[in-house]
């Protein structure tokens, strides 16, 4: 069980994540995150010493809690294949469905320059546990052949609508259609 500096330090985490996907790295100021998160600005400083720390810490978060979201969907025992889909990707897309801003244009950017290949490694993870799962839950050789392919084709489905969807509503509803195309042999 978390302790309550460790739940404010995740709250806090939450609500910058909020704020960079809504403006981007550039234009998001601790004053910003600080007034999102509820605490003052010299608040902030107390957990964080600058922005590119708490942009870090908030991508680590967030690539954590996705993938073991993800990750317990994909091993939801007796459910079938869309449904263990439909969650993982919902988990890790889904969650961002609807926050991007108009003012995010440097996002990608400032993601490679602070932390490195952590996103990359976390989304070739996501991906493989994703095919395994493909490839264990169907029995029919069309589907197995092509659990690669499923994947890529739904992985890419959520990476442009997490961005690219004006709420999580829609990013579910082109997600889940997406999915049942995909495995309508299985």
């Amino acid at each position: 069980m978390k302790n309550k500096s460790m739940e404010k330090i995740d709250y806090i985490l939450t609500a910058a994540l909020e704020v960079f996907l809504q403006y981007g790295f550039k234009k998001t100021s601790m004053d910003d995150i600080a007034k999102a998160a509820g605490i003052t600005r010299q608040g902030l400083y107390f957990h964080f010493k600058n922005k590119d720390e708490i942009f870090a810490a908030s991508i680590q978060k967030a690539l954590h809690d996705g993938l073991q979201a993800a990750s317990a969907a994909l091993k939801e025992n007796g459910a079938p294949l869309e449904r263990k889909l439909f969650r993982a990707l919902d988990a890790w897309y889904g969650s961002y469905a609807g926050l991007f801003g108009s003012e995010r244009s440097d996002w990608d950017f400032h993601c490679r320059r602070v932390c490195g290949s952590d996103i990359a490694d976390s989304e070739t993870l996501f991906r493989q546990k994703l095919t395994e799962t493909i490839f264990a839950c169907t029995d029919k050789p069309p589907v197995q052949a092509h659990a690669q392919t499923i994947d890529e084709v739904l992985c890419t489905c959520g990476q442009s609508w997490k961005r690219t969807a004006d709420s999580h509503e829609k990013f579910t509803e082109k997600m889940y259609g997406a999915i049942r195309l995909c495995c309508q042999n299985s």
